[in-house]
């Protein structure tokens, strides 16, 4: 899904999961990744949610201008070198029985900010009378005001901490990193407060049974993050939200992930359609279900 410069997708088997407007079919049982591509020149603070908890622990990831990281595991107790992976499974009568279900049950809810771009530094004239005669004298990269002073190694701020991700072997061009709110607290986005636990209200209703798993921890992952410095943001947020589905629309369980390479099948002749076909080329039936 696309939004404000920043892609946010799903992948699974190393392949990534097509969507059917924010909606992306992926097995019980099956571990899986958000991959976040900024298309902006600035710098991007991400935080994560998955179910309605914190994915990242209160803390910021940062997501480079022009490169893309992937997300595969929890940030837990503030374990910077390793963690569980996202594992998506079935919400059974059991695990409902002793977790409860939550309105935003497969829900991964992805908010971003981008960084503040400063602008040049004004000239400015400053004339004065000498002997009758009109002066000016100029004084070049002089601010009009105050500004936040920049360490030399620009374009990070003075001050505070950040925590970076190292990209995978597959991705060596890729960055990331996080930031505690504690240093930023003027600009966090939430805190752990902010996610509500609708089991805790009267009257809340029950998603249907099955019709979003549940994210839960899966297999080990030795996904590292270190730290970097702090840098301003624009004070706009921007959403964007996508649903995990274990089910086809028709109730039948996804035997395999319905990845972007996936030949789409029409329901109405059975044949098998290319990758990216939006109806059948056989009879015209509509191959996006909603």
């Amino acid at each position: 899904m696309f939004n404000q410069n920043l892609i946010v997708a799903i992948k699974a088997d190393k392949k990534v999961l097509r969507e059917v407007k924010d909606t992306a079919f992926l097995p019980f049982g099956k571990e899986y990744s958000i991959l976040i591509k900024n298309m902006d020149s600035r710098r991007a603070q991400v935080r994560i949610w998955i179910d309605g908890t914190d994915a990242t622990e209160d803390s910021f990831l940062v997501v480079n201008g022009h490169t893309e990281v992937e997300i595969e595991r929890f940030i837990k107790k503030g374990n910077l070198k390793e963690g569980n992976k996202f594992k998506f499974i079935e919400r059974t009568a059991n695990i409902e029985k002793h977790r409860g279900s939550k309105l935003d049950d497969g829900f991964i809810r992805v908010e971003f900010q981008f960084e503040k771009i400063y602008p040049p530094a004004p000239y400015w004239n400053n004339g004065y009378t000498l002997g009758g005669v009109l002066t000016t004298q100029t004084y070049g990269n002089d601010y009009c005001g105050s500004m936040n002073t920049m360490t030399n190694s620009s374009p990070a701020y003075k001050g505070s901490a950040m925590r970076s991700m190292n990209a995978a072997p597959t991705m060596a061009t890729a960055s990331a990193a996080t930031v505690t709110a504690n240093t930023i607290s003027t600009n966090s986005v939430f805190t752990a407060q902010s996610s509500v636990d609708l089991n805790s209200l009267d009257a809340t209703p029950s998603a249907a049974p099955n019709e979003a798993g549940i994210t839960v921890p899966g297999g080990h992952s030795d996904q590292t993050f270190t730290t970097v410095g702090w840098f301003a943001v624009e004070p706009q947020k921007h959403i964007i939200v996508l649903k995990l589905l274990g089910e086809s629309p028709e109730g039948k369980k996804v035997e395999a992930p319905v990845t972007v390479k996936t030949k789409p099948a029409c329901i109405t002749c059975g044949r098998v359609n290319k990758a990216g076909s939006k109806f059948c080329s056989e009879c015209g039936t509509s191959l996006t279900l909603f």
